[in-house]
């Protein structure tokens, strides 16, 4: 396949190029690996999974009802489309950074990303203070440089090449008017201009940043309030040499191969290249660490010193998450979910579903996938959501006129169109993630390599990426969350179609889902299972060596501030 340039990650849909949603800088493109797994037809996986219902085929997830086998998802609640985008709406904030550059340089205001609230504990000396723990991609968070201690960021392997590099400033937004329209409308214009017409723009709230560095959140966004209310923003958990060297033992030379001979060519083609020092920092450290698209930093907000629209913001973000947990705990069955296991998220990924943890409770596709952000047109954030309602018409109007159903009906206002149970579709709807429609790069040791990240030279990805329809969000909705049918969190959405245009969401996306929780063989290596959240059972996660929650314990060893240890995912203590 020929080289092409495209944004950031490129060509990581064998269906459509796919970037990371982004506008940072260009790289080359590198070689695609196909699928390595076998593609099965429905009824066959309905035969393997007739034939594996025993507890001891999958440990991690309890049988609810061994029997029924011909319609597995009627085990499971779906939940209202509306129900999901507005969780997500509250959980979800527009980001913008400011970082400090060496030397005389200046600083950075970082481009557009979307965060939202993984995670949050509230002060227990103080009554209205909370320590927010936002999630986004590793992309977004590239120049969010050298927030620890040096001591930490060498330990957690979190440091800036460029020691004297480092993040400032964090800017929260959300939509100027409140959102509450959730149905799904036409794709393009109509998309675009609701968004437009309701002033569903970001306005954001800035730290104040540091005595001895002018604010300059004023002068680079007329629409960012600095407040006092928020902290000074750090790096908790970033998935970039997150498995331990053992997970990497069998291919590691090839892989410094791989990447060294990328390097050596862009140095030659231009000696002056931007990211050279990426390059000396590699020379110097060997090993390049793996990474998924992930990170999650921190802030602390005092609303005590926040207005009323900051002080709502961040409490209905707070509300979202309990919102969330609430509702898993109230759901008898839910599809992949152990619940003695998580509360909060599966415990069986849709891949080891499909390839080694078959079992009737374990779903291996998604009908729907929910994702919605702050995509960023003409250096403005807009709210948007995946889904328009040309995805759910039918594809095939002589096929319509076959059917009982009188489509003349079908009202694109709504939140999906009513049809009968069991109604006769002679070819079902394109679903929102298919059934083994994943990549990976460890197959064939093919990475797409980066040099702009801290300073440093990483390659992508380890694990699975999941293609996902309908999502083609645009540049700027990096780390929205994606929800499936049954209102669980599935991943992080990363990528998109390189060819897309503002508005158009009809295109192919890519999410990282937050875990594998099994060991996959993927050609002649192995994809060992890891969970990006919460990695501590190290029987099952044997090869990982950091998460969310065991950093946690690394930067926080004798409790947070206040000496407390608990979260309101970890409510006894991470």
């Amino acid at each position: 396949m020929s080289k092409q340039k495209l944004l950031l990650i490129p060509m990581i849909s064998s269906i459509s190029s796919l970037v990371l949603l982004t506008s940072c800088s260009k790289i080359e493109n590198t070689k695609i690996t196909e699928s390595i797994s076998e593609n099965k037809p429905d009824s066959e996986n309905n035969a393997t999974r007739e034939s594996n219902t025993s507890l001891n085929d999958n440990k991690d997830n309890k049988l609810i009802n061994p029997t029924v086998q011909q319609n597995q998802t009627s085990l499971f609640k779906i939940i209202e489309p509306k129900t999901i985008y507005k969780e997500i709406y509250d959980r979800t904030f527009a980001l913008k950074f400011l970082t400090k550059l060496p030397g005389n340089e200046g600083i950075l205001d970082n481009n557009q990303g979307t965060g939202w609230l993984l995670d949050y504990h509230k002060f227990k000396n103080a009554n209205n203070k909370y320590k927010l723990f936002i999630a986004t991609n590793l992309h977004v968070l590239s120049h969010f440089s050298n927030s620890l201690s040096k001591e930490l960021n060498s330990k957690l392997n979190y440091y800036d090449s460029q020691s004297d590099k480092k993040v400032l400033g964090i800017a929260l937004g959300k939509t100027e008017k409140p959102v509450n329209d959730f149905n799904h409308v036409p794709n393009n214009n109509p998309s675009v201009d609701r968004a437009k017409n309701n002033s569903w723009n970001a306005n954001y709230y800035g730290n104040t940043i540091p005595t001895g560095e002018h604010n300059r959140w004023e002068s680079i966004s007329h629409k960012t309030t600095p407040t006092e209310a928020i902290s000074s923003p750090k790096i908790v958990f970033a998935a970039l040499d997150f498995m331990k060297k053992e997970a990497f033992l069998k291919y590691q030379d090839k892989l410094n191969e791989v990447v060294k001979e990328f390097g050596t060519r862009k140095l030659q083609e231009k000696s002056d290249y931007e990211y050279k020092y990426a390059w000396e920092d590699l020379n110097r450290v060997s090993n390049v660490p793996m990474m998924v698209d992930f990170g999650i930093f921190e802030i602390d907000v005092d609303l005590d010193k926040a207005d009323e629209t900051l002080k709502q913001w961040v409490k209905e973000a707070i509300d979202g998450v309990d919102n969330y947990l609430s509702r898993l705990s109230k759901t008898a069955a839910l599809p992949n979910q152990n619940k003695d296991v998580s509360k909060y998220l599966q415990t069986v990924d849709y891949v080891s579903a499909f390839k080694t943890q078959k079992h009737p409770n374990n779903l291996t596709k998604a009908k729907d996938v929910y994702i919605a952000g702050y995509p960023v047109d003409g250096k403005v954030a807009w709210w948007m959501q995946n889904n328009p309602s040309e995805r759910y018409k039918m594809q095939d109007e002589k096929q319509n006129q076959s059917m009982k159903f009188d489509f003349s009906k079908f009202d694109p206002s709504k939140p999906f169109p009513i049809l009968p149970h069991n109604f006769p579709f002679r070819r079902k709807p394109t679903e929102g993630f298919s059934e083994n429609n994943v990549e990976e790069k460890i197959s064939t040791i093919t990475p797409t390599i980066f040099d702009s990240y801290w300073g440093r030279v990483l390659a992508a990805w380890y694990g699975f990426q999941y293609n996902v329809n309908f999502s083609s969000l645009y540049y700027g909705a990096s780390w929205s969350l994606a929800y499936n049918e049954y209102g669980q969190m599935i991943g992080i959405y990363n990528g998109v179609s390189s060819n897309v245009k503002f508005g158009d969401l009809l295109k192919n996306g890519s999410i990282a889902p937050f875990l594998q929780s099994s060991n996959i063989e993927a050609g002649e290596n192995t994809i060992y299972a890891y969970n990006l959240i919460d990695g501590t059972n190290k029987t099952q996660f044997g090869m990982q060596k950091n998460s969310f929650r065991e950093n946690l314990r690394v930067i926080y060893p004798n409790g947070f501030e206040d000496g407390s240890k608990e979260t309101k995912l970890f409510d006894k203590g991470y």
